[in-house]
């Protein structure tokens, strides 16, 4: 009897073994197509070294290289829910990334700050930025539209409103990648002045529409692409 429950206990102890490895390998292999898209846009591995996964209360999935706060998860979902408001109404039709789980959110460390304002930025093939995407090349990608940003673990999170609109901003690229490749296009390199659907306050001029600084990484020729 006591052979039979060692065993049993030992094929079990196995067995979680092996579930183990088989949930890190693929975890590994999820990385590593994450970090091949992020090389392209000269974001190296040595600041996205993935530690941690969270979602936000909307049901965003987050990844970071640093603990995130439950303020900068709520601030995520707030750019991004206001994203979603403006271009549903005007792109009723448009049936891809409606709800806040289909975004996920990619933390790296920074790469840069910003001069005056002391906000953390990447650098996107050479250029500071304040955001960008991967998964939006429309040559092809191995990983599925992602939001990117640096966290804020330096500056303790503070800057909440730059935030809210970082992931509000990047989402737009992504919005439109997967339901209109000509939208996303017209906004991908030269007009990429957000938000790209401006809210009524923007449009009677009540709030500034300058924005920070946001690439979404592309560099293409658009006669290269079928639209």
């Amino acid at each position: 009897m006591n052979d039979t429950i060692t065993v049993i206990a030992v094929l079990v102890i196995l067995a979680g073994l092996v579930l183990a490895v088989l949930y890190i390998g693929k975890r590994l292999n999820r990385y590593k197509a994450i970090w091949k898209a992020l090389d392209g846009w000269g974001i190296p591995k040595s600041v996205s070294m993935f530690k941690y996964n969270f979602i936000t209360p909307k049901g965003v999935r987050v990844i970071s290289t640093v603990t995130v706060p439950d303020t900068a998860l709520n601030d995520i979902d707030a750019g991004i829910e206001s994203q979603i408001i403006r271009h549903n109404a005007a792109f009723p039709h448009w049936n891809n990334f409606k709800k806040h789980t289909d975004y996920q959110v990619l933390f790296v460390d920074q790469m840069d700050e910003h001069p005056t304002h002391g906000t953390p930025e990447v650098r996107i093939q050479g250029i500071q930025s304040a955001g960008t995407c991967i998964g939006v090349n429309p040559m092809g990608n191995n990983v599925e539209p992602m939001i990117v940003l640096p966290h804020q673990q330096k500056q303790e999170w503070k800057f909440r409103d730059y935030l809210m609109r970082s992931a509000w901003n990047e989402s737009e690229h992504c919005r439109e990648f997967v339901n209109s490749l000509e939208i996303f296009l017209k906004y991908a390199v030269a007009n990429d002045v957000h938000p790209h659907v401006p809210g009524e306050e923007q449009m009677r001029g009540l709030v500034a529409t300058e924005q920070p600084k946001f690439t979404c990484g592309l560099v293409i020729d658009k006669s290269e692409v079928n639209l």
